[in-house]
């Protein structure tokens, strides 16, 4: 990623995710060594660099530095670009206490036992359906509210899209996870949606 100007927050839940992430901004790049929790901000021609969770590396011209969790540090290219850099407490704000609540959220998923975190479209199962076990069929997810007589695949289209081909494109706000991921099955007289065997990274 390329961060030019604002902030940016980033949350990785396992090692491989978290070596596959860097951010360029124009005072250098940021690796990250660990899953963690990350916020990046570049403000007035510096760079931030939170680690409230994790390890990351910050690499500039002629300079780098390793973070820890619990430390801010600041960066900045001088008159000659070479890269100097700061380090602080992190700072609490809005964007942090906000994210703070998404991150308590999201551990408090009743669909994080079930389907990975990963999972395009997971943040909506909890809020539109409930889970329940079935001895045949596992875990199930159950949609709230649909109308009488609804059945999978009735309230949407089917859009080409690159690079995948023919995609069910639902109409329903939760209509993603289960479109992609798993199988529906008629269940006690209802549709309800299996995701099958737990994928960590779908």
């Amino acid at each position: 990623l390329r961060l030019h100007d604002g902030s940016l927050f980033a949350r990785l839940r396992n090692r491989d995710a978290a070596n596959d992430f860097e951010l360029h901004t124009g005072e250098g790049r940021f690796r990250l060594q660990r899953a963690g929790r990350y916020r990046f901000d570049r403000i007035d021609d510096a760079s931030h660099l939170t680690v409230y969770s994790g390890q990351s590396v910050y690499e500039g011209n002629r300079s780098a530095l390793t973070l820890y969790a619990g430390q801010r540090g600041e960066f900045w290219l001088d008159r000659n670009d070479t890269a100097q850099y700061s380090i602080t407490e992190p700072r609490r704000d809005d964007f942090a206490a906000w994210n703070g609540e998404r991150d308590r959220a999201d551990e408090r998923s009743a669909s994080a036992r079930y389907v990975s975190p990963e999972m395009t479209g997971v943040e909506d199962l909890d809020r539109y359906g409930r889970w329940q076990q079935d001895e045949e069929h596992g875990a199930i997810w159950v949609p709230r509210e649909v109308s009488p007589g609804w059945a999978p695949y009735s309230n949407g289209h089917w859009a080409w899209v690159s690079p995948w081909g023919w995609t069910w494109v639902d109409d329903a706000p939760w209509g993603f996870a289960p479109f992609h991921y798993g199988r529906w099955v008629n269940w006690r007289g209802r549709w309800c949606w299996t995701p099958g065997g737990y994928v960590a990274r779908p």
